[in-house]
C-alpha cells in the first residue's frame, strides 16, 4: 500500500509516482548497465492521454491576435500599471506598434532573436510585445545578474540586438552586439497602426521561435529552450479556458521574465 500526505497530494498523483518508481526498479534490477536517465518513467497509456487533450487552432494573428482586437474594440480600458504609469490598450498598442515597426526597419522578423535586458516596468511589457507582433523572438537575460552570465545568453542565443532602458545594468558594450535604449529611442516617425503581415520582413509560421529561456545552469552551462508561437497560443488557451478569465481579471506580473512562467503573466 501507498502512504503520502493527502494535504498535499491527491491519489491520482501518488499513483502515478508510484507506477514510475516500480517502472524505474524494476529497469535498473534487471540491467545494471542501464543508463537512469534512459528508463521511461511514463506508460504508454499516459502518453497517449495526455496527447489527447483538445486541440487548439492557430489562426493567422497568432499570439497577438486579442491583443489588437481588445485595442480596437476598447482603446480606452487600462491594459498595463506600473506605479503611477498606467497605459489603455489603445495607448499600449500604439507604442508596441511603434516599436514593432522600429525593429523591423533594422530587420527584425522570423526566427531573428532580440535580447530583452529590462527591469521589470511597462517598458519592459511593451518591447516583448513590439518583439513577437515584429514576428521576432525575445530573449529575456536580467540586468542584474552577473555579465558573463547575460553575454553567454546573449551570444548563444544568436541574438541580434539587445532592448534596454538608460537606468538598467544591461548597456555594456561588451556585450558585443547593439544596445537600443528603448526610453531613449525617437519613435515619433514610425505608424502606431496595427502592423499587418505583409509589412513583416517575412511570413510568420505558428512553428517559428516566439522566446528563448535559458536555464539556471546548475548543472553546468546554462541551456537555451526555443519555444514556437504554437505553443504559446496553446498555453494561453488552456489558461483562459481552466480558469475562466474575463475582462475583470487582473494579473500581477511579480514572476521573472526569465522564467516560463512569466509568458502566462504577460500576454
Amino acid at each position: 500500500y501507498l502512504v503520502y500526505a493527502a494535504d498535499l497530494f491527491d491519489e491520482i498523483t501518488m499513483v502515478s509516482v508510484g507506477e514510475q518508481l516500480v517502472r524505474m526498479l524494476e529497469a535498473v534490477t534487471s540491467d545494471r548497465r542501464v543508463i537512469v536517465g534512459d528508463v521511461e518513467l511514463v506508460g504508454v497509456d499516459d502518453v497517449r492521454g495526455s496527447a489527447d487533450g483538445d486541440r487548439v487552432r492557430v489562426e493567422d494573428n497568432l499570439v497577438l491576435g486579442p491583443f489588437s482586437a481588445l485595442s480596437v474594440a476598447t482603446p480606452g480600458a487600462v491594459a498595463v500599471k506600473f506605479g503611477d504609469t498606467v497605459l489603455s490598450y489603445g495607448e499600449l498598442a500604439a507604442r508596441v506598434n511603434r516599436l514593432a515597426r522600429f525593429l523591423i526597419s533594422e530587420g527584425v522578423g522570423p526566427e531573428v532573436r532580440v535580447g530583452i535586458g529590462m527591469k521589470r516596468s511597462a517598458d519592459s511589457v511593451v518591447a516583448v510585445l513590439a518583439v513577437l507582433m515584429s514576428g521576432g523572438a525575445y530573449v529575456p537575460v536580467d540586468p542584474e545578474q552577473p555579465a558573463d552570465r547575460v553575454g553567454y545568453t546573449l551570444e548563444r542565443s544568436g541574438a541580434v540586438m539587445v532592448l534596454a532602458n538608460r537606468g538598467d545594468d544591461c548597456t555594456d558594450a561588451r556585450f558585443g552586439i547593439p544596445i537600443v535604449c528603448v526610453d531613449e529611442l525617437d519613435l515619433g516617425g514610425f505608424s502606431p497602426e496595427p502592423i499587418r503581415p505583409e509589412q513583416r520582413c517575412g511570413a510568420l509560421d505558428p512553428d517559428n521561435a516566439a522566446y528563448v529561456l535559458f536555464t539556471s545552469g546548475s548543472t553546468g552551462r546554462p541551456k537555451g529552450v526555443v519555444v514556437s508561437y504554437r505553443s504559446i497560443v496553446n498555453q494561453l488557451a488552456w489558461l483562459e479556458s481552466e480558469f475562466e478569465l474575463t475582462s475583470a481579471d487582473r494579473v500581477l506580473l511579480k514572476t521573472p521574465s526569465t522564467f516560463d512562467a512569466s509568458v502566462w503573466e504577460l500576454l
